[in-house]
């Protein structure tokens, strides 16, 4: 199966355009496809797909003083290709969650078993041995697995850190995604196997941008609690986050992961708060419609 390689063709900054035709031949001679990011270039300087020798060359309409969030993709007519979306949950398509879009993944893999990774999260050597055993000689449909998160540069060990149990390999026969706008989960009718290895997940680094994550999670949380009809009220806005600091800091011995694992739980109990907040705040935007 050919490889993909991905170069851009010019930065617009600092005035630099990159060799595009020699990298074409030298991806061209190892069998591999060329796609040429020209964002920056087009409009400012002659571009000629032939010249460069690219298969897929992609421009951004707000580089050429047009609207945001629209472009073009070129691809060389040799390759033949049928182009299906991968992208699912903007507006043209009326603001599909984690879940569909999941489910729109899942629907054009190749193969009936699905393995779920997300960018920040990688497999560790003891759960892909066992990934492996699993695949080839399934004893469930599905399989959960435990996933260890490191937070603010430690891997946490006890509360809502470690074991964070996910369900992360199934047979799409089986199962399927639910249609949750956020926290979506892997729905299915049997008993789950437990694949032994953690699954890695790198939660946070820079605790700006975790905090701005949580703060779109709530917001969706708290759209699904609103379109399914629930309701929050003094007791769940301030009962929800305390129950949540005694069970995992407490009861789960979270308070072992240091100051970490303190900061980790408190804006989970921020975000049971949150979450409750921005339904009642939706509830009331709709009795004053």
């Amino acid at each position: 199966m050919p490889g993909l390689v991905a170069i851009g063709h010019g930065n617009n900054e600092i005035g630099t355009l990159q060799p595009v035709a020699e990298v074409a031949e030298y991806a061209h001679a190892y069998g591999h496809l060329l796609h040429v990011d020209a964002t920056q270039s087009a409009g400012r300087v002659p571009i000629n797909v032939d010249t460069l020798g690219c298969d897929l060359l992609c421009i951004s309409s707000h580089k050429l003083y047009g609207p945001g969030g629209i472009g073009a993709l070129y691809i060389a007519a040799e390759l033949q290709c049928e182009v299906l979306p991968q992208l699912h949950g903007g507006g043209q398509e009326g603001g599909l969650g984690f879940g569909r879009r999941r489910h729109c993944a899942v629907e054009r893999a190749d193969d009936d078993w699905v393995l779920r990774i997300d960018a920040d999260g990688r497999v560790s050597g003891e759960l892909a041995t066992s990934i492996a055993a699993a695949l080839a000689a399934p004893q469930s449909p599905v399989y959960r697995m435990a996933r260890r998160n490191r937070f603010l540069g430690r891997w946490l060990a006890h509360g809502e850190g470690y074991p964070d149990w996910n369900l992360r390999l199934f047979d799409r026969k089986e199962a399927r995604w639910s249609d949750d706008l956020v926290h979506e989960k892997v729905l299915y009718a049997v008993t789950p196997g437990t694949l032994e290895g953690d699954l890695l997940h790198e939660s946070a680094t820079d605790l700006s941008a975790y905090l701005a994550k949580q703060n779109r999670y709530t917001s969706l949380a708290a759209e699904q609690l609103h379109a399914n009809g629930r309701r929050a009220g003094l007791a769940v806005l301030a009962l929800s986050p305390l129950v949540r600091f005694v069970k995992f800091y407490l009861f789960r011995l979270g308070f072992l992961d240091g100051l970490p694992g303190l900061i980790h739980i408190s804006i989970g109990c921020m975000n049971s708060f949150l979450k409750y907040a921005k339904l009642i705040e939706l509830r009331r935007a709709k009795k004053d419609r």
